[in-house]
């Protein structure tokens, strides 16, 4: 059981983890997508927030000490915090807090600023360029949005990742100050945090559940399997050394049951095979036993002197001695038919499928072909085999200077029909497509000088076709066709 374990462990591992890994993939690319948005939608609106304070502003509003032009962003809770740097780029300003929930200080003296860092940065960055018209109204332009890639300088307690993007304030093209502003993230912001933050824990909480899941899971199907594998194992050991009747306990599990199912056919099919294998046996010696038994007759005969080794009684040794090796030889090719004889298919010409059986026939004029088709597909010689023996055959069970008839038609060369018609009759209470099994016992498939493989062989070859034969009597007639 252990290594069906492992093995069901590791498979339904493999499907729990990759399921994992694309949930997780896709979540975090969700995440990441909503916070770049987030962070545009806050910076958008802090930059034309700044830009309607500024609109109303007087000129000595634009001072650094300035604060009223920072209330309007600052009322905006997603902002944490900003930094205000001079236009050398040193932070003398700093109001709210981290994202983290630090409290910054409120004014830098030059002993603060020196105590900072200098880090590398990439954030987003607006330049706003303030003018005035000839009558002294403010003329407010944005003269560049790009992404910022330098070095910049941060106080110890703020962290690069912490600026969501930059504000520049220039008059008349001198730069006056920037600001850096803070926001909270959909982890950090208070209105959010309380949802994305137990969906994100959940996510992490779900793989070792998961794999705990899987454990379990694979122990249980392992389990069942396991039981099942046994009973299956014990069942084919018994059929293999020729028990019958091998009952396996049934699963509701649909795939379980059809293999207990199958194995139960195969019982069965064994059953019928070893009753038709002893049915053979029999057959088989019965009809080989017949011209056995009267050679065994004459050749006694010849030694006790009873009959004298006269021109007749060798003619009838001969004669059984000849149908020993004819039904041998049947046995022989029906069974060669069933297991090593492959087929090629070819088209052939009907006149030259038709010619072929005349001259097998000697030109019998007993015998009629009529073809509705100009050609068939199939394995000549095979086919012609088949033909002969129900000509064979109904020349047997036909009237006296019975008339046989032949025809051949086609839908098209790769869907004919053979038929052989001769005056008879059937034998009753038989299936006839019985008739095709080896040594049936019927006037039609077996007499005095067949052994009952003639209709066999024909049946035999027309499997190999992919087709079928057939019996049916009508009128008086006996309809024997051949359909691929």
């Amino acid at each position: 059981m252990k290594k069906y374990f492992l093995r069901y462990l590791v498979y339904i591992l493999l499907i729990t983890l990759c399921s994992i890994a694309v949930l997780s993939g896709f979540t975090f690319y969700q995440y990441r997508s909503s916070g770049k948005a987030w962070k545009n939608a806050i910076y958008e609106s802090c930059v034309s927030e700044l830009e309607g304070s500024l609109k109303s502003s007087t000129y000595p509003d634009l001072k650094i000490d300035g604060l009223n032009l920072f209330g309007s962003i600052a009322g905006d809770k997603r902002i944490s915090g900003y930094l205000v740097r001079n236009s050398s780029g040193a932070v003398i300003l700093t109001v709210g807090q981290t994202p983290g929930g630090e409290v910054l200080a409120s004014f830098f003296d030059e002993e603060n600023i020196t105590t900072g860092k200098e880090v590398k940065t990439k954030r987003r960055s607006i330049v706003i360029n303030v003018s005035t018209s000839t009558d002294d109204v403010f003329i407010i332009e944005r003269t560049s949005d790009t992404i910022l890639k330098n070095k910049t300088f941060l106080p110890d307690f703020i962290d690069n990742n912490d600026i969501l993007g930059s504000i520049t304030v220039s008059f008349t093209g001198d730069e006056l100050f920037s600001v850096d502003i803070l926001s909270y993230s959909p982890r950090t912001y208070i209105y959010s945090k309380q949802i994305v933050n137990p969906i994100l824990k959940s996510l992490l909480f779900s793989v070792p559940l998961s794999i705990l899941i899987a454990i379990v899971g694979a122990y249980v199907v392992s389990s069942r399997n396991t039981r099942y594998i046994n009973n299956v194992r014990v069942a084919l050991r018994r059929l293999a050394d020729g028990e019958s009747d091998i009952e396996i306990p049934k699963y509701r599990h649909s795939e379980l049951a059809e293999i207990g199912e199958a194995i139960a056919e195969l019982d069965k099919s064994l059953q019928a095979n070893k009753i038709s294998r002893n049915a053979w046996l029999r057959s088989i010696s019965h009809d080989l036993n017949t011209p056995v038994s009267a050679m065994k007759i004459i050749i006694d005969g010849l030694s006790d002197g009873f009959f004298d080794a006269d021109k007749e009684t060798l003619s009838e040794l001969k004669a059984q001695n000849d149908m020993l090796s004819e039904r041998i030889k049947r046995v022989i090719d029906y069974s060669t038919l069933l297991s090593e004889t492959r087929i090629h298919k070819e088209i052939v010409a009907t006149s030259a499928f038709t010619d072929s059986i005349i001259m097998e026939c000697a030109a019998d004029d007993s015998i009629t072909f009529k073809a509705d088709a100009d050609e068939i597909f199939c394995d000549t010689a095979q086919m012609r085999r088949a033909v002969l023996e129900l000509i064979n055959n109904a020349k047997e069970n036909s009237a006296e200077n019975g008339k046989i008839e032949i025809r051949i038609s086609s839908r098209d060369p790769e869907a004919s029909v053979i038929s052989v018609k001769n005056k008879g009759s059937l034998p009753k209470n038989i299936d006839y497509n019985s008739l095709f099994e080896p040594w049936t016992k019927g006037t039609y498939s077996r007499s005095g000088e067949g052994n009952g493989l003639g209709l066999a062989i024909v049946g035999a070859i027309m499997h190999l076709h992919g087709g079928k034969a057939s019996l049916k009597e009508e009128g008086g007639y006996i309809v024997a066709s051949l359909t691929w």
